[in-house]
């Protein structure tokens, strides 16, 4: 049995001016829920009955994948026809549409559908592309966002990080948009671009409207600490977003036996605004008893937390 003691704090990151404590604002009665799905489980028929459902069980927004790993996807967009990235049928259209009708009837007009491209960013940034794929250029990126964010209803549209060359031209594209980008952080992507020489700190503040962390990979114990995506990477993230002052949310996905540790020590640690997962993490999150756990953090008194250091000791077996 090999175990992994983590005391972590923010000020372990002394360096920086926000190491004291998150704002008073962070801690919630509750986080938001925001649920993964993917645009080909919905190619025909009538969708009220999913839409009703995803708001009856709680969930604030769908995020919704619309250009898969093989470079399928499911909207209108003649630069990636004329790339050989292959059109299914225009599924989004009617989704989206529908979507707006059933929140507002439903009386939660607030609830959010965010579009997700991560797909169209990481296979842009790949030499190796999957079958015949080519590798649309810049402005063709250009294109398919804009036509995304005007012509498809939506709260946000929700990616990883283009490649360095490509990110200044992708924030372009929200640049006369009411909606925004809501930024998966998820290495090596964010520290290609932030490193980069592309990297513009007020036009990235203004049009990324909130962080949604991955959490750190727990498959290889080895690689904890060493690995970029390592448990104090995530930690910086969160930092980062609180600098910002944008929202953080976190993905829940893992499925190694210390996940539940890990999700716990994050809630502590930094009272992450949502929670986003599929609707499988979500069941193991309710049933295994860790979302009565996590509620426990957002209804504690405000005075728990106090100007001081927060800590949360993290404790991992395998």
């Amino acid at each position: 049995m090999r175990i992994l003691i983590l005391s972590c704090a923010l000020a372990f990151l002394s360096n920086f001016s926000y190491a004291a404590a998150a704002p008073k604002k962070s801690w919630r009665k509750t986080p938001q829920l925001s649920l993964k799905d993917n645009i080909s489980k919905h190619l025909g028929g009538d969708h009220r009955e999913y839409f009703k459902s995803v708001i009856d069980a709680g969930y604030s927004s769908v995020d919704l994948e619309v250009i898969d790993a093989e470079g399928n996807f499911y909207f209108e967009s003649k630069p990636l026809s004329d790339n050989a990235w292959r059109s299914k049928t225009d599924a989004l259209s009617s989704f989206c549409s529908e979507w707006s009708r059933a929140s507002k009837s439903t009386g939660a007009s607030k609830a959010g559908l965010s579009l997700n491209v991560a797909h169209l960013a990481r296979l842009t940034g790949t030499e190796d592309l999957p079958g015949r794929l080519h590798r649309p250029n810049v402005n063709q990126v250009d294109d398919v966002l804009s036509n995304l964010i005007e012509n498809y209803r939506s709260s946000e549209l929700s990616s990883v990080c283009f490649p360095p060359e490509y990110m200044p031209v992708a924030l372009g594209s929200f640049r006369n948009a009411r909606r925004k980008l809501n930024l998966i952080v998820s290495p090596p992507f964010v520290d290609a671009f932030t490193q980069s020489g592309e990297f513009d700190y007020a036009t990235f503040n203004e049009f990324v409207q909130r962080f949604t962390v991955e959490e750190a990979d727990l498959s290889d114990p080895k690689k904890l600490g060493r690995d970029s995506h390592s448990i104090g990477y995530v930690n910086l993230m969160f930092a980062w977003a609180n600098t910002l002052k944008k929202e953080a949310w976190l993905d829940l996905g893992s499925g190694h036996p210390a996940w539940r540790n890990l999700v716990l020590f994050r809630i502590a640690q930094y009272a992450p605004r949502g929670l986003t997962g599929t609707e499988e993490d979500f069941t193991h999150l309710k049933f295994s008893g860790l979302k009565a756990d996590i509620d426990q953090f957002y209804t504690l008194p405000q005075n728990v937390s106090p100007a001081g250091r927060r800590v949360a000791n993290l404790i991992l077996g395998s």
